[in-house]
């Protein structure tokens, strides 16, 4: 988010970290980011030096049982990785990273690939 988004940054941290739950010891615990659904649009912004689009943010709510079946993949996924950097043992590779800065962001697109007639 650019500067401008800042506040709207800082909001949405807030929203996230207020999401709790009591534990087993009756204690509350905060519940994972990837828990709670949000919605993000854009919308028209203004001051005196211009426009601009920004985020709307609306929480939307729990992400229920049938969310991680649908996307069960992409859930524990989330819920490894999370273990991972809560543990410690998620590291991050810097040498791979500028090799990828160095190679073309786009993929790369064989004529076979590409269909004839577009889909809209």
């Amino acid at each position: 988010m650019t500067s401008t988004q800042l506040r709207k940054a800082k909001r949405w941290n807030s929203l996230l970290s207020q999401q709790t739950f009591k534990g087993s010891d009756g204690k509350p615990k905060r519940l994972p980011m990837m828990s709670t659904k949000f919605k993000l649009t854009t919308i028209e912004e203004r001051n005196d030096k211009g426009t601009w689009f920004g985020w709307d943010i609306e929480k939307v709510g729990a992400v229920d049982e049938l969310d991680k079946l649908t996307d069960n993949d992409m859930f524990q996924e989330g819920l490894t990785f999370q273990s991972a950097v809560l543990e410690g043992k998620a590291q991050i590779q810097h040498q791979a990273l500028e090799q990828d800065a160095s190679e073309p962001t786009a993929p790369q697109v064989e004529a076979d690939d590409v269909e004839d007639e577009t889909p809209f």
